[in-house]
């Protein structure tokens, strides 16, 4: 039951317990009890965004997609920040975390991500490639040159994750403003 103050004080009570599954599946829980844009549910969730277990982690950017409001600045800017998480799989859910929270073209989901495309960690790039294609306005020019100059970089996932999120974006940087895509004929 959505909303129910006595299920959503028991759930929040096991968001400290000692045992991280026992933390897990109360994010997980909490995320499906709660209404969207709960700000109590928020702040609880945010604060497991910095646990110490990656699965609780994961599950804390999973819950943030659902518990916050679209546009958000707030869970923005806490997403935003585990793209840079040390686990591949919370990284990949932050990706996709920001799609669901950001509208296409929100100047901050876009600047926290375009800060990402510069970081030390090959992976943290890729992954900040996928969001970029999911939130950037198909003709921002910042963000179709910060992913041409990405074509540039040395790693494979980059490239490919460049490519793709051009692709995505329209591609006319790659392709040119007047060329079709061609089909592969037999």
């Amino acid at each position: 039951d959505k909303g129910n103050a006595r299920a959503i004080v028991a759930v929040s009570n096991s968001l400290e317990h000692c045992r991280a599954g026992v933390r897990r599946a109360a994010v997980q829980a909490l995320a499906e009890i709660v209404e969207r844009g709960d700000l109590q549910a928020i702040s609880a969730v945010e604060k497991r965004l910095a646990d110490g277990d990656d699965y609780v982690r994961l599950a804390a950017v999973r819950a943030m997609a659902k518990v916050s409001g679209k546009g958000d600045p707030c869970a923005i800017r806490a997403i935003s920040s585990c793209l840079e998480d040390n686990d591949a799989f919370v990284r990949q859910a932050a990706a996709e975390a920001i799609s669901k929270i950001a509208s296409r073209g929100d100047q901050q989901a876009v600047d926290a991500v375009l800060a990402r495309l510069q970081h030390k960690d090959a992976f943290v790039r890729g992954e900040a490639l996928r969001a970029m294609a999911e939130i950037a306005l198909k003709d921002d020019p910042r963000v179709i040159s910060a992913l041409t100059f990405c074509l540039q970089d040395h790693h494979p996932f980059v490239h490919q994750a460049a490519c793709w999120a051009l692709d995505q974006i329209g591609a006319f940087a790659v392709r040119g403003p007047n060329r079709r895509k061609r089909k592969f004929e037999d």
